[in-house]
């Protein structure tokens, strides 16, 4: 046999896998009807929320470094199934039956931070139900509400009583436990007795740092799942 030149390789045919079958368009499934999500999804609108007639965004002002904050909320006030999910928390009429849960953790303190000067400075504001701070939020987000009378700008500024409160709850889980520099856990010591120990040895300057720390900047991210787990553990599982 005479060998193939560089032309008649070029030219030759190729021989090519067969093409798969088309994809069946009878498989797919009608949007919103897909049996793995639970119903109680699909019951959630995805039209915005009643509110302002227009659905313009508005600026929320920075408390210091509460940039990471505010990029995070922004995203979820114009989710429409979110918001429409969050506003059934404390309302039945909405065909929801989910009320506070008396034994939410972010409503309490856990045990070994009962004597945290730190969290205690915070006040009570930091012991509050986050999907009821969230739905406020969201629901004064949407609504015709400005600064004041004389202001015609939307824009929130970070004293706005909404924006405040999920701002404490920020920094109530930006606040590092104290360091245990120097201490060493006895034998048979517990958990909570050597919290105790280390923040009873804490200095002031380092208190203070702890308290810069939980003011400063954050991770977006990391808040906004710290949020959503939290408005999670106002659902009472029972």
């Amino acid at each position: 046999m005479p060998p193939v030149t560089r032309r008649q390789a070029a030219t030759a045919p190729i021989d090519l896998p067969p093409a798969p079958p088309p994809r069946s368009h009878r498989s797919r499934l009608p949007r919103g009807r897909n049996p793995r999500r639970p119903a109680v999804t699909n019951a959630i609108s995805r039209q915005w929320p009643e509110g302002r007639p227009d659905k313009q965004p508005r600026g929320i002002g920075n408390s210091g470094n509460s940039c990471y904050m505010n990029s995070a909320l922004q995203n979820l006030v114009h989710l429409p199934k979110f918001c429409n999910w969050i506003k059934q928390h404390n309302d039945a009429a909405l065909g929801a039956d989910w009320s506070c849960r008396a034994n939410d953790p972010n409503r309490h303190l856990p045990v070994n931070q009962t004597k945290d000067q730190v969290l205690l400075k915070m006040g009570e504001s930091i012991k509050q139900c986050v999907a009821c701070l969230v739905k406020a939020f969201v629901l004064d987000y949407w609504s015709n509400a400005r600064e004041n009378a004389n202001n015609p700008s939307m824009n929130f500024t970070h004293t706005r009583p909404s924006v405040k409160a999920l701002n404490t709850m920020a920094r109530r889980w930006s606040t590092e436990p104290p360091s245990s520099s120097g201490l060493t856990k006895a034998q048979g010591e517990s958990d909570h007795a050597f919290m105790n120990r280390r923040l009873y040895n804490e200095s002031a300057s380092d208190r203070n740092g702890r308290r810069r720390n939980a003011a400063g900047q954050q991770d977006s991210d990391e808040f906004l799942m710290r949020l959503l787990n939290a408005c999670k553990d106002s659902i009472d599982p029972g």
